[in-house]
């Protein structure tokens, strides 16, 4: 997907700029825009327990190969949310 079509998306709440933000998170290619990515839209998603929880799990997934400290973190938070 080209990042021009996703910046025409239509934003018209917090969840569809999460969603958007999320969306680049995978694009992107420079470690810590997508880490900025990642963080904006936990942000945006918070509200809605299942993207946020989906949204961490992908943030950790990523971390995983760039931040092992930082992983832990996130990983223990989204398995505490995963479970409750």
């Amino acid at each position: 997907i080209d990042k021009l079509v996703i910046d025409k998306l239509v934003i018209v709440n917090p969840y569809t700029q999460g969603l958007q933000q999320l969306i680049f998170a995978f694009l992107e290619t420079d470690v810590n825009k997508t880490g900025a990515f990642y963080e904006e839209a936990l942000l945006n998603l918070k509200h809605i327990k299942y993207y946020y929880v989906e949204d961490l799990y992908f943030y950790a997934k990523f971390l995983k190969a760039v931040d092992v400290a930082k992983y832990e973190t996130i990983y223990q938070q989204c398995f505490y949310l995963a479970k409750k």
